[in-house]
Parts: C-alpha cells; structure tokens; sequence
C-alpha cells in the first residue's frame, strides 16, 4: 500500500488567490529550517513571489494565482542538483501532508525576481499555497501524464527477482514528478540490495534522480546514498 502523501500529491498550477495563514506560514520555514540543516541547503520561501509568475511569455498562462514560492538554491557543488531534488520532494511530501498543493518549476518564471548570494545557485522554485478545487487544468494535465507514466519493468532491473516491498518503492517512483515526464531514473535489485542512477544528460536528470530516490526512500522507510549508482538503506 502506497503512503497517503504519495497518492495524494500531484501538479498544482491553480491556486486560491488568499494569501497563506500565519500558522501555515510558521509551519512551512519551520520544515525548510530542517531540511536546511540536514541538506547543508538554502531553500527559503518567498511569501510573495507573485511577480515572478505575472509574465505570460515565461509562463505561457500555464500558472494561477501563484503567489507564495519556494525558492531552490544552495551553494554550487557537484552534487546540488541531486540534493535539490531529494530534499525538495521531501518538503513538498511534507507540504502535501499540511493539505497543501505544489509544484516544481525549472525554468517558466522569471528567476530575477529572487536573491541569490555569489557562491550560491538557483536550480528551480516550488509554487506551494492551496489548492484551487476542480480546475479542469489541473485534472487535464494530471491525466495525461498518469496515462504515460513507465511500467515497472522499465523503472526496475530485475523486477521479477525483486520482493513486493521493492515493487511497492518503484510504484511510489511511478507517482514521483519528472521533468519534461521522461522518468529517466532506473533503479537496480541485486543481491537483495537497491541500486539507483540515470544517464545524465542535463542538470534535471540529476534533480530527477534525487526526486525518485527520495520518494522510493519515503515508501520505503530508509535513505539513499548521494550519487550515480547509490545504495538504498533500510532505517533501522
């Protein structure tokens, strides 16, 4: 049985126009205050970043209502981008517990409208505020990427040899966000380990990659080593 936060979380573009509440807004810096301090992460939200989300050009009317933005960035390193994608899919599991709709956004916004510091990079935003309810766009574009998500055997080597807790982490997989919906991230079952990598073509596969570990991780009940070809552990 898959977790209710994987199920329930998908794409939110639509938003109610009211700001956040105060009590939301606590709980949301208090969660990226954690995660800053475990993912050696800046992430911050910005309580208005509507003005990033007002040009049509950059975000070809894909956006409503966008007003509280979630900002993505940490000091440039090898490793950011996966560690932007795995910590990112752990707040927005987290938001998504709160009630709270999201989503990723790598490049329709205007990025100029955030403070970055010289040693730092931008990776991408999360749009995060509640959801509008029964936006047909929303269900629209929901339903077309369901219909095209990679069945197991294309996410997993060796499934037929994997036991059904693994099954149920790739099924968490399936469910997890991807840019341009290309699933790249394959995973691995062998000699009763878990093993996860992607072919790297540009940064989002690495986010990607770190978005898929995170959400086998949460199904899971463990953690993945950072990197290409890393080991999943059980929590103990």
């Amino acid at each position: 049985m898959l977790k209710n936060e994987i199920l329930e979380r998908h794409s939110c573009r639509s938003y109610q126009s009211e700001p956040l509440s105060k009590e939301i807004v606590e709980k949301i810096n208090l969660l990226i205050q954690d995660i800053n301090q475990k993912s050696k992460l800046s992430l911050q939200l910005v309580e208005d970043g509507s003005a990033a989300f007002s040009s049509m050009k950059k975000t070809y009317g894909m956006f409503k209502n966008v007003r509280s933005v979630i900002v993505l960035k940490g000091v440039k390193s090898d490793d950011l981008y996966e560690r932007i994608g795995y910590y990112g899919q752990k707040l927005v599991l987290a938001l998504t517990h709160e009630n709270l709709g999201t989503c990723w956004v790598g490049g329709t916004y205007d990025q100029t409208m955030f403070k970055v510091n010289p040693d730092e990079e931008l990776v991408c935003v999360l749009t995060v505020g509640k959801a509008e309810e029964g936006k047909l766009k929303d269900k629209l574009i929901h339903s077309v990427v369901s219909g095209k998500r990679k069945p197991v055997f294309e996410r997993l080597k060796n499934a037929e040899n994997a036991p059904q807790w693994v099954i149920e982490g790739i099924g968490a997989v399936r469910l997890a966000p991807s840019a341009m919906n290309r699933q790249t991230p394959l995973f691995q079952y062998k000699d009763e380990d878990v093993y996860a990598t992607v072919e790297v073509q540009n940064h989002y596969d690495l986010i990607d990659l770190g978005i898929a570990k995170y959400q086998f991780a949460y199904q899971c009940d463990g953690y993945f080593a950072l990197g290409l070809n890393a080991k999943f552990y059980k929590n103990k």
